[in-house]
């Protein structure tokens, strides 16, 4: 199904792209979870383990990621809302987040318009987010290289955001559709 040219997503939209991404992401043995809140509700959802650099840590640090990607009514795009905490329990800061995620792109001057953190829309408990603000105008223009549809936009997206994280994507991911 195609979408239209505006590079956003209907509510109806975002929850059909959640079946196809979850269903790639099961052929590429990726965890993700469709969690149901209620019949209009529901978001995509992934906790793994990941060795992070940190400043306090420079032989590495074992973090338990959750990566949960919600519809936002506001933007009409889908959000990444995402903690890290490490293995006693103790939440990153947000300073050790931007030094593991966005400290690398020396050409945002504003760290607190990329990544900020803020209550997660549905638990209703602190998460970090990337700021959705320019995911519209992101998928608009790269509508105009790939052809994204209903099947493929947060296979797409989500191959954007998640290397901001440094997640790493199977190749296969892309293909799984």
């Amino acid at each position: 199904m195609a979408l239209s040219g505006s590079g956003g997503l209907s509510k109806e939209a975002f929850n059909l792209s959640c079946i196809s991404f979850l269903d790639s992401s099961r052929r590429c043995n990726m965890k993700w979870r469709l969690e149901t809140v209620d019949e209009d509700t529901s978001y995509l959802s992934l906790l793994e383990m990941r060795s992070l650099e940190l400043e306090d840590s420079p032989g590495g640090t074992i973090v338990s990621c959750q990566y949960d990607i919600v519809y936002s009514q506001s933007f009409l795009v889908p959000v990444l809302y995402f903690n890290m905490s490490k293995c006693d329990g103790r939440m990153l800061t947000l300073e050790q987040v931007w030094s593991t995620t966005v400290s690398k792109y020396s050409d945002i001057s504003d760290l607190w318009t990329f990544v900020s953190q803020q209550d997660h829309p549905i638990l209703h408990i602190p998460f970090f987010t990337l700021h959705p603000c320019c995911h519209e105008d992101i998928m608009n223009k790269l509508s105009s290289a790939v052809e994204l549809t209903v099947e493929n936009y947060l296979i797409c997206w989500y191959s954007l955001v998640s290397s901001i994280l440094g997640q790493k994507l199977p190749n296969s991911f892309a293909y799984a559709t």
